[in-house]
């Protein structure tokens, strides 16, 4: 049999200094396992959101018929109700009074079923930030786009939405007098917008390479100044003499840093801005203040 060399017993660390190495190896991965959960929770602002116990039992006391989705009868306290309906609303659906039920666009029983079986909702218009443009917001974007709409075909213009959403801006663009295309991050309303016919790329406007446009209408999301991100972008693939118009943010106008002031350097340079009505997104479900942005493409000689 082979013998293992002697062991100098001098020679090996102190036990003490190895179980101090543990606990601190210990503490560390503590110390990474709260900031990852610290991460997620940051990752996840407000768009997840816990469903109460009773929330759960009033939507599993409802039925499905078809798209729609039928409360029980029994008498829900306000705060009751309005988490059960922000749930439902989360999941697609909309209150209607005729039907008196929460109407889907197609059968909600997986919706249903997952929000009772995690106990937890999405709010998409926080998750994607979908605010939709109001009319009149629309109307002033187009009007400030200046489309060149023609009939021959060698002349039509590269028109781009590229946060579409359900189609707010895209529905009043004259797609058959342009080359129109849009985008959307999120699926369901990519789904939308392709069932209305209308050739959509569905991912992230941001990865966008290798095309050039004429015109670029938007409303892009706001949070942490990723409008500017967008706006910058979109400025990107036009074409000489293109322009983008956008609803935007105010920040850039008021803000002191770097990323503010010289997005302001740049439309001071090549566009405009202008305010929109206080409140005119109060029906899209929000008060935020916004402004509208013109920016202009150089011609380079």
């Amino acid at each position: 049999m082979r013998k293992s060399p002697p062991v100098d017993l001098e020679s090996l660390p102190d036990p003490l200094i190895i179980l101090e190495q543990i606990k601190k190896s210990e503490a560390e991965s503590q110390k990474l396992l709260e900031k990852i959960q610290e991460d997620l929770t940051n990752f996840m602002p407000g768009y997840i959101s816990e469903i109460s116990k009773e929330a759960i039992d009033v939507i599993k006391a409802g039925r499905i018929d078809g798209n729609n989705f039928f409360l029980p009868s029994t008498q829900l306290n306000r705060k009751l109700y309005e988490e059960v309906n922000a749930v439902l609303e989360n999941a697609g659906g909309k209150w209607n009074r005729s039907a008196k039920a929460h109407v889907f666009s197609s059968d909600p029983t997986l919706k249903i079923q997952a929000a009772i079986e995690t106990e937890k909702t999405v709010d998409k218009k926080k998750q994607y930030q979908f605010f939709e443009t109001p009319p009149d917001v629309v109307n002033r974007l187009l009007e400030l786009a200046e489309i060149k709409y023609t009939d021959d075909a060698e002349q039509l213009q590269d028109v781009l939405e590229p946060s579409a959403g359900l189609g707010a801006i895209a529905d009043q663009i004259d797609a058959s007098r342009c080359l129109f295309r849009c985008g959307e991050l999120d699926p369901e309303k990519a789904k939308v917008l392709m069932d209305k016919g209308y050739p959509v790329f569905q991912g992230d406007f941001l990865t966008t390479k290798g095309e050039e446009f004429d015109r670029i209408v938007m409303n892009p999301p706001f949070a942490k100044q990723q409008d500017i991100d967008h706006v910058l972008h979109a400025y990107s693939l036009l074409r000489p003499s293109g322009r983008v118009v956008s609803v935007m943010s105010p920040a850039f106008t008021f803000r002191k840093n770097k990323k503010s002031t010289e997005f302001k350097n740049l439309v001071d340079a090549y566009g405009s801005y202008e305010d929109v009505p206080e409140g005119a997104f109060k029906e899209s479900g929000t008060n935020v203040r916004t402004v509208i942005v013109v920016l202009n493409k150089p011609v380079v000689h």
